[in-house]
């Protein structure tokens, strides 16, 4: 039996498949709400909060499948501290700023899908393409 993909939750684990995959469809989702005119900034902005939960879950399922917890997705707001600092050098600090933060953030992401989940049970359950057991037939 297929375990089924549940975004909406932070518990379990999923592997760098899925993970690509979800990602893709929230990022694909957020950019297209960009696109949308003037007059329906609200949607595009109700957009972007409905996609935020289901991306903080995903990457919290992909620490856990690295034995991780999932409040590491906070680490690369250091790079927002250095940005913050990249403000102080003047007019183009903005910019490099900027620079630095979405290094970091997208240097997380493809760090978060390359790197292979732990093949064992680890704290957070069973490895994502390991084999379930229901219970239910022995019962």
């Amino acid at each position: 039996m297929a375990r089924k993909l549940n975004v909406w939750s932070a518990q379990g684990r999923i592997g760098r498949k899925h993970y690509w995959l979800l990602i893709g469809v929230l990022v694909g989702i957020s950019a297209a709400s960009g696109f949308l005119p003037d007059s329906l900034k609200a949607v595009s902005s109700a957009v972007g909060l409905a996609c935020a939960w289901p991306t903080i879950c995903t990457y919290t399922k992909r620490l856990h499948d690295l034995g991780r917890s999932g409040w590491w997705q906070l680490a690369p707001l250091a790079f927002l501290v250095l940005g913050l600092l990249a403000l102080m050098i003047g007019p183009s600090g903005v910019m490099v700023g900027l620079g630095v933060y979405l290094l970091g953030q997208f240097g997380f992401m493809i760090w978060l899908g390359c790197v292979p989940g732990q093949a064992k049970t680890n704290a957070y359950g069973p490895a994502p393409d390991a084999p379930q057991v229901d219970s239910e037939v022995f019962a």
